[in-house]
């Protein structure tokens, strides 16, 4: 996991950097084992109230996440992202 500098974390903020392995549909999951592709955090991120970050997820430089959002994927540097999952919603200028 990498958190860039000048980051704010709000309350209540989950940042998840693994996942179980559930392709074995006969193997109970515990007995799968774990994976982990990483988070990365950029710099001056602002991460609301509530936010969920999950492995694999990448935050760009200058980016806020709205409040109870579940960021699972890419989100472009300079950008305002809410919802579940978290979509751009606004391109900070």
């Amino acid at each position: 996991m990498e958190i860039g500098d000048h980051c704010l974390i709000g309350p209540n903020v989950s940042i998840v950097g693994n996942n179980y392995n559930y392709d074995q549909i006969k193997v109970p999951l515990e007995e799968q084992g774990i994976v982990s592709k990483g988070i990365k955090i950029g710099r001056n991120v602002w991460l609301g109230a509530g936010v969920s970050v999950l492995d694999g997820a990448v935050i760009g430089d200058n980016t806020i996440i709205t409040p109870n959002s579940v960021v699972s994927s890419k989100i472009p540097s300079g950008t305002i992202a809410s919802g579940i999952p978290a979509k751009v919603i606004f391109k900070r200028r």
